[in-house]
């Protein structure tokens, strides 16, 4: 059901009945877990919004500066693990020169891993 709240829906309500219809059709399952739905409704996450990040790190208080930084570390970390650790990829994801996420990595003190053979961490 998250993955169904998650997902944007660019179709609206007809793409919602489609998947549903196509859930009812081809899956037999009770419940429906999250292999049976479709790859790009599988793969939706929640938006992290602004409630959502001082809820989840404000424990410690509302330290602005610590927030910032939580959060930049966490965008910074999920670029990474998306881009398969490719700096300049991560950097594109976050729409961020490659300069200014090497500075932040090392800011926060993000491991990277090893450069690839090809120089391209």
């Amino acid at each position: 059901m998250e993955r169904f709240v998650y997902y944007g829906w660019p179709g609206n309500v007809r793409e919602l009945q489609h998947a549903l219809e196509r859930l009812i059709i081809t899956c037999d399952a009770n419940p429906i877990d999250v292999a049976h739905l479709p790859p790009l409704i599988a793969a939706a996450e929640p938006e992290l919004t602004a409630d959502r990040a001082i809820t989840a790190l404000a424990a410690d208080g509302l330290d602005l500066p610590k927030l910032t930084a939580n959060l930049e570390r966490q965008a910074i970390e999920k670029a990474l693990q998306r881009s398969g650790g490719v700096i300049s990829e991560a950097a594109q994801m976050l729409h961020v020169t490659r300069r200014i996420l090497r500075y932040k990595i090392d800011q926060l003190g993000i491991s990277v891993g090893p450069p690839d053979s090809a120089g391209q961490k």
